[in-house]
């Protein structure tokens, strides 16, 4: 069965933002939190001018195939941005790190960020069942959080996902009342802003 990933971010997750400043290459992960069955995307992002030598076809890791799917060409405030976008399938549960590659860039030696990946099997997911217009809707979701131990005021981001069929072709996505985040003491929510933000995964 086929669904659609909706990945709802609390505070900051899986972009490497406060590491672009260091490096003409940026690396992106959509997700650090996958069930097996599912893909993420990482992007490896060069900035202003696109490489002569090509980052590699594969990412060899035991336990992830990563694979290079697609490069594209951006422009943002007038900032050119070339895109080399991989798909991320895991194939055991466990923790995997995708290393730091060293890459050639503008005619010199650079290298990306590394990443960390969390996998974790189908049956940790929470099963809810409902009914839509005479239709019984399964849907599934999980919350991630970075840190499962805390000192009293400090922070930590969390990832939560909902696994719905891809058939229900969502449009909306609902903010959690004040009564249900009362416990925080600073959020951030942020909802897909569109469709082609989602995810995939076959289970």
């Amino acid at each position: 069965m086929r669904y659609i990933i909706s990945i709802l971010l609390i505070l900051s997750v899986s972009c490497f933002a406060q590491q672009a400043a260091e490096s003409s290459i940026i690396t992106r992960l959509t997700s650090s939190n996958l069930v097996i069955g599912e893909y993420a995307v990482l992007d490896l992002i060069y900035r202003d001018n696109r490489p002569k030598i090509d980052p590699p076809k594969e990412i060899k890791v035991d336990g992830l195939l990563i694979e290079l799917k697609a490069t594209q060409r951006q422009y943002n405030n007038g900032e050119r941005s070339y895109f080399y976008r991989y798909i991320v399938l895991p194939k055991a549960e466990g923790t995997f790190k995708i290393p730091s590659l060293e890459l050639s860039h503008n005619g010199a030696s650079v290298k990306s960020h590394e990443a960390t990946i969390r996998v974790h099997r189908f049956d940790t997911l929470k099963q809810v069942n409902f009914d839509y217009r005479g239709k019984e809707i399964i849907c599934y979701s999980k919350l991630f959080p970075t840190k499962t131990s805390l000192y009293p005021g400090e922070a930590t981001s969390l990832e939560y996902k909902i696994y719905i069929p891809s058939s229900s072709n969502p449009i909306s996505w609902g903010l959690p009342k004040p009564q249900d985040i009362s416990n925080c003491t600073a959020w951030r929510f942020n909802p897909p802003n569109e469709l082609n933000a989602l995810g995939k995964a076959n289970f």
